[in-house]
Parts: structure tokens; sequence; C-alpha cells
């Protein structure tokens, strides 16, 4: 249960979420209407070369990784005073999602 549930989290956020910044990135007209933030982001990836390009989109892909490996660590391991007991369809994940979802990222690269 608990490797079907990482692959289901890779690809609704890790996957997904590459494919809207990538569309982002690559089809974002800058202009006036952009907050600051965009306008310096599209400047910035409009100038890099695409070998660069791909590096950031690895750099991307991996903060977004790292970042659902630390929230799985906190639902596995509990933090604080807070006792945290993960189930998927009434199954105990065992404290395992982080060890999981990490597997499960080895075996696809």
């Amino acid at each position: 249960m608990n490797k079907e549930f990482a692959e289901k989290i890779y690809e609704s956020i890790v996957e997904n979420n590459m494919n809207i910044y990538k569309n982002l990135y690559k089809n974002t007209k800058i202009d006036e209407n952009l907050i600051d933030y965009w306008k310096e982001a599209l400047i910035f990836y409009n100038y890099i070369s695409d070998l660069q390009k791909e590096v950031l989109f690895r750099i991307i892909e991996q903060t977004i990784i790292d970042t659902i490996s630390s929230v799985f660590s906190i639902l596995d391991n509990s933090i604080d005073n807070y006792n945290i007991n993960i189930s998927i369809n009434n199954i105990s994940t065992d404290n395992n999602l982080q060890d999981t979802f990490l597997e499960f990222i080895e075996q696809t690269r």
C-alpha cells in the first residue's frame, strides 16, 4: 500500500508540478502584469543556456522531492508532543512513508 501511495504522490505532486513549472517558464510572456518575482525569474530563465535550463528543472524537481520526504519524515516520526498515526485505506503505514517514497525515487532514476 505504501508503494502505491508513494507512486501516486510522485505522479500528482512531482510530475504534475514539474509540468506546470516547465510550461510556465517556457510559455509565459513577460509583461507589466507579472509580479516582480516572475519577471525576474523569467528574465533569468530566458538568459541561461538550454543545459542550464535542464539543470534548473532538476534542481526544482529535487527540491520538491526533498520537501515531500521531509513532510513524510515528520509524519513517520511524530514531532514534539504530537503523536501521529497514518493509515492508508485503514492500513497502517508503519512509519515508513519516507523510506518507501525515497526507495521509489531511487528505483525511478
